[in-house]
């Protein structure tokens, strides 16, 4: 081939090779994949800003066995994944456990009985319907409430009677339960049909369900009446109703959202716990409280990452429901610092048997590959999935 020929093959190679380079570096990328480090397998383990003692206790068994391993030293990389942000709120205020939000009051706490749901008037009732029971009405607690009665929506007790039952959603365990008959059909006031029943204080993040059943062998038609029709007293945000969609397993998938009216046909009186605790003084010392301890866990974790090195602070606030970002950020950093065969994710309370998944690391060949479990609240159900990078 003639010189120029060539000259003109090199000009388009260097050419082509600056214009990589220019678009590389123009949106940030590396254009030398070769310069990354490389590892077998990158190990992501979940922490929390303030679990100074597990990250120590792992450092102090499999960690530092890798970190110390003449060989998986070189091969196996590990990161904790820890927020580089606190969340500013303290725990006691917030919205709930799995939140940075503010729980925040629309409305001054009294002292008192509340009814939870009420008929809006007695001179214009809402559309009432008659349905089968049982009648579910579910609900969430955002500050610790003593539940004194429950009842039913109306006052029309049928003539086999109901039975009415406080129910925890989570552990599926009935708390409170009280029967309404036409001999015994309890307190009529505003409406409703009140029974006492032993006070039963439900925490903060409680879940629960006030049930109504017909106590009729053949399950008896129950007066129902529309959620959005009712009046509602949540002292300002103490309770919240919720709406419960159903996992459909047949299907694998969440069914689509409907605005089918929700019914409801019981009711209840509570009382705010230690409303105290809600006033503007004790949330401000809570606060300065919370502040100079994110002072010192700052303090403590930058001398963690500086003397130990295996901590990845990914850019988002550390609370729970944040963990799929934390561990998008891991994933993220992975693919743009280091070159891999396998990743990794774990928590801080686990115990990885190194030696067993860098042994499944080597014999592994297929593509592509994944293993692991899930655990359910009701049993255990482990899938292995196949995917390798």
């Amino acid at each position: 081939m003639e010189w120029w020929r060539w000259g003109a093959v090199l000009a388009a190679v260097v050419s082509l090779s600056l214009f990589r380079d220019f678009i590389f570096s123009s949106f940030g990328l590396s254009s030398v994949e070769e310069a990354k480090p490389e590892y077998d397998i990158v190990i992501g383990i979940l922490s929390a800003r303030e679990n100074f003692e597990q990250r120590r206790a792992l450092r102090a068994t499999w960690v530092g066995y890798i970190q110390q391993h003449p060989d998986y030293s070189r091969r196996v990389l590990v990161k904790f994944i820890v927020g580089s942000k606190p969340c500013p709120v303290p725990p006691p205020d917030r919205l709930d456990p799995f939140t940075c939000q503010k729980f925040s009051l629309s409305e001054t706490i009294c002292a008192g009985e509340v009814v939870a749901l009420s008929l809006a008037s007695q001179n214009s009732l809402p559309s009432s319907q008659q349905q089968t029971g049982p009648v579910e009405t579910h609900f969430t607690v955002h500050h610790p409430v003593v539940i004194t009665k429950l009842g039913v929506l109306g006052g029309d007790i049928p003539a086999e009677g109901v039975r009415v039952r406080l129910v925890d959603s989570a552990a599926k365990e009935d708390l409170l339960s009280v029967n309404f008959t036409s001999d015994d059909p309890g307190l009529h006031t505003g409406g409703n049909t009140f029974k006492a029943v032993q006070n039963y204080v439900l925490p903060k993040g409680f879940q629960g369900t006030i049930t109504v059943e017909s106590l009729a062998a053949d399950n008896e038609l129950l007066v129902t009446f529309p959620l959005d029709q009712l009046q509602v007293n949540n002292k300002g945000g103490v309770l919240q109703l919720t709406k419960t969609v159903d996992f459909m397993p047949e299907s694998g998938y969440l069914p689509p959202h409907t605005d089918v009216q929700q019914h409801t046909a019981a009711t209840f009186m509570y009382r705010v716990f230690e409303p105290e605790f809600l006033e503007q003084a004790p949330q401000d010392l809570r606060a300065k409280d919370w502040s100079e301890k994110l002072g010192a866990e700052q303090q403590h974790l930058e001398t963690e990452v500086e003397r130990y090195g295996d901590i990845l602070l990914v850019e988002e606030e550390e609370f729970y429901r944040n963990l799929p970002k934390k561990i998008l950020g891991f994933y993220k950093w992975v693919a743009e610092n280091v070159r891999f065969n396998f990743t990794l994710k774990t928590d801080d309370d686990c115990f990885i048997d190194v030696d067993k998944i860098a042994m499944v690391s080597k014999i592994i060949h297929m593509t592509p590959f994944l293993f692991g479990f899930f655990l359910s609240m009701v049993s255990w159900y482990h899938f292995y999935l196949i995917t390798r990078l």
